[in-house]
């Protein structure tokens, strides 16, 4: 097909016009015959020869916008592909559509050599688009081929390590997390129970009983190739109180005569912090949690209430033992001071005796709590309530320096 703007723009004409007569009018398609003069349009009838005119150069341009359409969908699939058989296929499919004077005329030529009475059109449209399906069709086959490397034999194959697996159910269970402040060490193997008789359970971490606070142990958990690390925290505190007892809870003593409170205390100690000094009052400290803090730096004991011993009359005291962290026991004392004058008007004044336990061999007497008494052998042991601590003393006897019996 010749273009419309070309200097052989009449014998274009007139071959649109002869073909769209032929599409028109056809009952039996016939086959114009080779001329080199243009050809005379055939009057349509029924239509004024200006509308049939303005009719067939409507469908040239028509059919024109159409050819350069296709060309360029065919031109921009042959770049997407290129370089394959699809891409070329592509091009020779631009290449008959393209409406360009000269190739258009070697198409006519081939045209003309097949014996269809088709238009020139249709078969050009026919034959690109067939090579446009075929291009399609030969997309998948046609990508890039990647050759593999080739892998040398001899060369030795390295497999990846095995990832280990987690075995199933194993389970690190901690027994408890409070554990008793002390000076004594401890297993931390012993605070956790592992659910696999076949795994194995360790760690490189201590506790320390005597640190106050919170610690974490870290655990590693090995079956076979499988290796796990798991750490729990522990929380160490005080919750004994220190030991408090008494000789007597009832003192009696006559108007001036000198008291000692501690001396009624026969024994004030702690588990862990020992025998406990005595002081004049509490200590002070900015703790606030027993148990779980340090108070002071050393525990104590102390008389709380206030009395006079050169007033007659009843005190009620309270003897006060503390740990260090805070942790404390109370013993209730009964101090009685009796007036001179009544003493003087009854005469010789009550003798007090009291049970003691003598050693013989040591001629030391105790009270019957002291600790020094389950010590002592049974046949060197005296027991009597017969005498009162000075009658003990005037005998010979010492008073023990533990328990201070008076």
């Amino acid at each position: 097909m010749k273009l419309p703007f070309t200097s052989d723009k009449e014998s274009t004409q007139a071959e649109s016009s002869d073909q769209l007569d032929a599409t028109l009018e056809r009952p039996v398609p016939q086959e114009p015959e080779p001329s080199d003069a243009p050809a005379e349009p055939k009057p349509t009838q029924g239509i004024p020869p200006q509308l049939a005119d303005a009719a067939k150069a409507a469908v040239a341009w028509a059919l024109f916008g159409i050819e350069w359409a296709l060309t360029a969908f065919f031109v921009i699939g042959a770049l997407a592909l290129f370089p394959s058989l699809s891409s070329t296929l592509l091009l020779l499919a631009a290449i008959i559509a393209v409406p360009i004077p000269p190739i258009q005329k070697a198409l006519d030529r081939i045209v003309e050599l097949i014996p269809l009475t088709l238009p020139k059109f249709v078969v050009t449209a026919t034959a690109a688009t067939a090579l446009f399906l075929v291009g399609l069709i030969a997309i998948p086959t046609n990508q890039p081929q990647v050759t593999p490397p080739v892998e040398d034999e001899a060369a030795e194959v390295v497999e990846p390590a095995p990832q280990p697996t987690e075995p199933e159910e194993i389970v690190l269970t901690q027994n408890t997390e409070i554990l008793e402040y002390s000076l004594k060490s401890t297993d931390p193997l012993a605070l956790v129970t592992c659910s696999s008789a076949e795994a194995s359970v360790s760690t490189a971490d201590a506790l320390d009983l005597s640190r106050l606070g919170e610690q974490s142990i870290t655990y590693v958990i090995t079956s076979g190739d499988y290796v796990r690390e798991e750490s729990f925290m522990f929380t160490v505190r005080d919750t004994k109180a220190p030991d408090l007892d008494l000789s007597q809870t009832e003192v009696v003593i006559e108007e001036g005569e000198s008291f000692d409170p501690a001396s009624y205390v026969q024994w004030a100690a702690d588990p862990v912090d020992g025998e406990l000094p005595y002081v004049t009052s509490e200590p002070e400290t900015s703790a606030t949690s027993p148990g779980d803090q340090q108070f002071y730096d050393t525990g104590w004991f102390t008389c709380e209430g206030s009395y006079d011993v050169n007033t007659p009359g009843t005190y009620f005291l309270t003897m006060v033992a503390c740990d260090r962290n805070g942790n404390r026991v109370t013993k209730d004392l009964t101090l009685e001071v009796t007036s001179k004058r009544n003493a003087e008007t009854s005469g010789e004044a009550e003798r007090q005796t009291q049970t003691f336990v003598v050693n013989q061999r040591s001629t030391i007497f105790h009270y019957p709590n002291c600790p020094s008494v389950d010590q002592m052998s049974e046949k060197n042991k005296w027991i009597t309530d017969e005498y009162t601590a000075d009658e003990l003393k005037e005998l010979g006897y010492l008073p023990c320096g533990n328990c201070h019996p008076h």
